[in-house]
């Protein structure tokens, strides 16, 4: 598997912004879980929803929950408010916070520990995460500057869309290879976004094509630097 990452400096005063607006609309959100064998052949489907799609890999499980979000201007009566705050603070705060004290258990104990963090991610994604009426700026997460107990980083790498659902297999079948050999696995999920083409950003990396991304999620250390350097070559 050859992944590829990138990165841009842009240098320069930024002295006029055109940004293109509409009218806030309310926001639906389900979620629907693939083992990686349905996502496969379901992928082409799900990309033609014209729904925003955003994936929670769980390499280890086989388990690829998927966030579908779309517009519902028929929506009526308040907004649910609980869905994306359940949710943020979840990602935000409580998981890596788990996974960080996780990191003092050895090994052995540790990765059966972290599948149970998995296992209780999957069922809240499952079953409690849906509404059809949510606001869409309650699903942004304002990261701190400074995460504490809470903080995490990710790696970040992008894929053409038609050839998305063998690197999908080859990324699962890395996982589970680098920990056998190295005794290593995250300590938290992998995230991935669908990206349409877009060629009206000077910085866009879905300039060429459609992409979907895949992210690994840590808390970081020495043994999470070893596990990217594999994905540079």
């Amino acid at each position: 598997m050859r992944l590829l990452r990138s990165s841009y400096g842009l240098c320069g005063i930024v002295y006029e912004v055109t940004l293109k607006t509409r009218p806030m609309l309310p926001l639906a959100v389900q979620f629907e879980s693939f083992s990686l064998d349905e996502f496969s052949d379901r992928f082409p489907e799900l990309t033609q929803r014209g729904d925003s799609l955003m994936l929670y890999i769980f390499p280890f499980e086989d388990r690829i929950p998927a966030e579908f979000r779309r517009y519902n201007p028929e929506a009526s009566g308040s907004p649910n408010r609980l869905v994306w705050r359940a949710r943020n603070f979840g990602w935000g705060k409580a998981v890596p916070f788990l996974a960080q004290q996780s990191n003092r258990i050895p090994p052995p104990v540790r990765y059966p520990l972290v599948a149970g963090f998995d296992t209780g991610v999957r069922f809240a994604l499952d079953h409690l995460l849906h509404s059809p009426n949510t606001l869409l700026f309650d699903q942004m997460i304002l990261v701190p500057e400074h995460g504490g107990q809470s903080r995490f980083t990710f790696s970040f790498l992008a894929f053409a869309e038609d050839t998305y659902t063998t690197t999908a297999r080859e990324y699962f079948e890395f996982c589970g290879a680098y920990s056998r050999q190295h005794g290593y696995r995250p300590n938290m999920l992998s995230v991935a976004y669908r990206v349409s083409e877009d060629r009206e950003s000077l910085l866009s990396y879905s300039h060429d094509c459609s992409v979907t991304t895949i992210g690994p999620v840590s808390t970081g250390g020495a043994a999470w630097t070893g596990f990217l350097k594999p994905t540079t070559s």
